[in-house]
């Protein structure tokens, strides 16, 4: 048994609290279309972005004005910092159009297209908390606003203060989009090595960058697992303490990027051991390789619990290099 401690890392509840809530939050306010940038310099597909979203009337909301659109420049226009979180996920366009019911009342809709069907159920499942709403491939409604993916599309669905709280009306321009959208996308492929025993479906979440690890589970200011474009990540909680163990599944472009991430792991982390690991908290972790994939263990209440757990993820991924 090996015993280390984290209590040089900051706490977890700062680094989820630093970014919680960001894509359930509507911009502070619309821009004028013409801070968006035309059809022709808005990168691809935005003419067909338009075409998804609905002019007509919908249980009295008709579209007011022009649309906004964004690339990946431009988006900055928008929402500031927040394009980052976006672009981390192959973002290439956003058309955004309001819809209106007499004066006050307002509800905003936004395509984003990303770069894959993964991408797009990437940026769902950041702050996802639970329930569907029933709209495209995973949706999830709450306080007058509608987060779903369906394709390479990820779509929001808001309300304005004044327009009360119009859920169905919302839910309804949600679902008038997700019907234009034709054909639907695969889940990331990495998602079927998370073990399906004890685990918290609403706590599945699929990324690219350590800043993307860090809001789920803090691990380093720095990069220290090599996440990148270029890798593929998801973690997962599992109901099996408090707080639950969490599972972490990276897929390198190959064997050698995955053997130094996991080396600097265990060499920062776990007292240059694989694992299982006591640390200090009381809480269990463990690391280990499989061909090109890394695999960590976050937050065991006792070494049985990681050693299971670990073994578990191993076995499921054996054969899934070529």
């Amino acid at each position: 048994m090996n015993q280390t401690t984290r209590s040089s890392l900051p706490g977890r509840a700062g680094a989820l609290l630093s970014l919680a809530g960001l894509l359930l939050l509507p911009p502070a306010a619309l821009p004028d279309s013409s801070e968006g940038g035309p059809p022709e310099q808005s990168g691809i597909g935005v003419m067909d972005l338009q075409k998804l979203l609905p002019d007509d009337t919908i249980a009295g909301w008709r579209q007011a004005g022009g649309d906004s659109t964004y690339d990946e420049v431009t988006i900055f226009r928008y929402m500031d910092g927040a394009g980052e979180v976006y672009l981390s996920f192959g973002f290439q366009a956003l058309v955004v159009r309001e819809f209106r019911r007499g004066a006050e009342e307002k509800i905003t809709a936004e395509v984003y297209q990303m770069g894959s069907g993964a991408d797009a159920y990437g940026v769902f499942s950041r702050n996802r908390s639970g329930g569907n709403a029933g709209v495209g491939q995973g949706s999830e409604y709450r306080s007058g606003h509608l987060n779903f993916w369906k394709g390479p599309y990820f779509i929001t669905v808001f309300r304005s203060a004044g327009a009360g709280e119009a859920e169905e009306d919302v839910l309804a321009i949600g679902r008038a989009i997700a019907d234009r959208i034709t054909g639907e996308a695969p889940l990331p492929r990495i998602l079927s090595l998370l073990p399906d025993k004890g685990r918290v479906e609403e706590s599945v979440r699929y990324f690219h960058t350590y800043m993307d690890l860090n809001l789920h589970y803090f691990l380093s200011d720095d990069n220290i697992l090599g996440l990148g474009p270029e890798t593929e990540a998801a973690i997962a909680s599992y109901s099996a303490g408090d707080p639950p163990p969490l599972l972490l599944v990276v897929r390198y472009p190959d064997e050698g990027r995955a053997e130094s991430a996991l080396r600097e792991l265990m060499a920062s982390f776990l007292s240059g051991a694989r694992g299982p690991v006591l640390l200090e908290d009381g809480s269990w972790a463990a690391a280990e390789r499989g061909g090109s994939h890394l695999f960590a263990l976050f937050d065991a209440p006792d070494e049985r619990t990681a050693e299971e757990l670990l073994g578990s993820v191993i076995h499921r991924s054996e054969g899934e290099d070529r």
